[in-house]
């Protein structure tokens, strides 16, 4: 912080208030980020994907060894070859469907990682038809492609009207915070604990809206581009 005490003033003294204090905020959130990364926890997220890879290759060896060394018969030897392969596809898909039914389907998208991510976003509403080997819509969510963009819509607007207030008031705080020219360890703190509150508030709206985007999501997936 000690370099953006020395930057705000001369910001503001040649741009402006106002347009000093954006840019000034651009720079706090710029640094706030590098901070974040610098800090590991990117790198903590890397390990638990490498941690849950490495457990389904654990699985994947302890299966492969019963298959080969475990005189089972050709039906249970079968089942297990299955639970295999259903892992293999979890590995390189990163999903959590054990299904592999659905895995298979979902490993036939073009960009079947898009498609893995649809998928976990609106499970809910689809469900895997045995018969024709597929993914449809559950009774009663069926939409159709202007439903699925009113939907989106809808839920964009309700973010920005949830969102918005919320980036003005810690907005607020901070350019209260720096015209007043405030150094102090309990202003820093305080704004920290705004800034905190609304990372969080963001986060919630966005966890509850995508509630509302389950069968928008469940329309793109069901007409995504899938491999002949």
């Amino acid at each position: 912080m000690s370099s953006l005490e020395v930057l705000v003033p001369l910001i503001k003294d040649h741009i402006g208030g106002t347009l000093g204090s954006i840019i000034v905020v651009t720079v706090i959130l710029s640094t706030v980020y590098k901070s974040i990364f610098d800090s590991g926890l990117f790198q903590h997220l890397l390990i638990v994907v490498r941690f849950r890879r490495w457990k389904i290759d654990k699985e994947i060896k302890e299966l492969t060894e019963l298959i080969e060394h475990g005189g089972l018969n050709e039906s249970v030897k079968l089942k297990y070859i299955e639970m295999r392969r259903a892992l293999y596809l979890q590995r390189q898909l990163l999903a959590k469907e054990k299904r592999l039914e659905i895995l298979d389907i979902l490993s036939t998208y073009d960009d079947e990682m898009k498609a893995v991510s649809l998928y976990h976003a609106s499970k809910k509403v689809i469900s895997y038809n045995p018969i024709k080997n597929e993914l449809r819509f559950k009774r009663g969510y069926q939409i159709t492609a202007s439903q699925a963009r009113k939907h989106k819509t809808r839920a964009l607007i309700a973010y920005l009207i949830l969102a918005l207030p919320a980036a003005a008031w810690v907005m607020y705080e901070y350019y209260h915070l720096i015209y007043k020219q405030s150094t102090s360890l309990e202003s820093k703190v305080n704004f920290l604990f705004i800034f905190g509150i609304y990372v969080i508030w963001i986060f919630s709206v966005a966890y509850v809206l995508r509630c509302f985007l389950r069968r928008s999501n469940a329309y793109k997936l069901l007409n995504m581009k899938r491999i002949k």
